[in-house]
């Protein structure tokens, strides 16, 4: 969701099936993972102030949402304003500030990824980390 390439695996748990009773539930088979997501690659900083230029007004078209104990990540399609405000280097990682028309809560993301035709934002709220495409 934030650009990630490399995931260090921190815990691997797995449970197998449980019989229920009159009295007690059953449970499936369950295999839960937790780690920690890495990037070896950031995004090229004036690579994307010069994709960009002088334009503030975009359009967001797709929306990935990821819950911090969901198995999938959901996606939607939106259609969505996105104004630039302003661009910032944090130590490699792109930050843009901007308003989101729907995402009321935020106006901080992180660039997590580019290319020719668009860029993805990302933040995470309230444990759940939101992805956004947005096109040029």
């Amino acid at each position: 969701m934030f650009g990630a390439n490399i995931i260090y695996l921190t815990n691997q748990r797995q449970e197998g099936n449980k019989y229920g009773s009159y009295y007690t539930s059953g449970s499936t088979t369950e295999t839960n993972l937790t780690g920690v997501a890495y990037s070896n690659i950031l995004p090229d900083y004036e690579g994307f102030k010069k994709l960009v230029g002088s334009r503030i007004d975009f359009m967001a078209v797709k929306k990935y949402e990821l819950g911090a104990s969901s198995s999938d990540v959901s996606q939607d399609d939106v259609n969505a304003p996105f104004t630039l405000t302003n661009i910032n280097n944090d130590n490699g990682i792109i930050l843009v500030e901007g308003q989101l028309k729907g995402e009321k809560n935020v106006n901080s993301f992180q660039v997590s990824h580019f290319d020719q035709s668009g860029f993805n934002i990302a933040y995470k709220y309230k444990g759940t980390a939101y992805n956004f495409e947005i096109r040029l």
